[in-house]
């Protein structure tokens, strides 16, 4: 039997919390809903209940999935991965990713294009390695 595509986002978006080590409060942010709706959320797929979910809501995990998906294939290494999301970055005019992806869908939905352009290559995600200490 194949799996519901919203039970494979969830998984996915579990999957994220657990590899960035992220509150549910800060997956609900980075998903604009409430920390409720999305401990309720969690609690259905875990017992594949039906879940009724918004077109925005869905968009909103797409995109952050794809952050992941394509932050996974330039940083291999998960801490590489949650440094890039939670320091501040002179190519994002010194904001935080995650404060970025947190501030409004439209800027999740950005950062999520900003990571597909290949624009960021240059400076701004390289691996810890790759980084100069003065």
């Amino acid at each position: 039997m194949a799996k519901r595509k919203t039970q494979v986002i969830f998984e996915q978006l579990s999957k994220i919390q657990r590899n960035w080590d992220l509150s549910s409060a800060q997956m609900a942010d980075l998903l604009h809903v409430s920390a409720l709706k999305y401990s309720d959320w969690v609690v259905a797929e875990r017992n594949s209940c039906a879940v009724d979910h918004e077109f925005s809501e869905l968009n909103a995990a797409e995109s952050l999935i794809s952050i992941h998906q394509r932050l996974a294939e330039r940083l291999p290494r998960e801490q590489d991965q949650i440094r890039w999301m939670f320091t501040e970055n002179k190519d994002l005019n010194g904001r935080r990713p995650i404060d970025i992806a947190m501030s409004s869908l439209d800027n999740l939905y950005w950062l999520n294009y900003y990571l597909g352009t290949g624009v960021e290559k240059r400076s701004a995600i390289r691996p810890a390695s790759a980084e100069r200490t003065v």
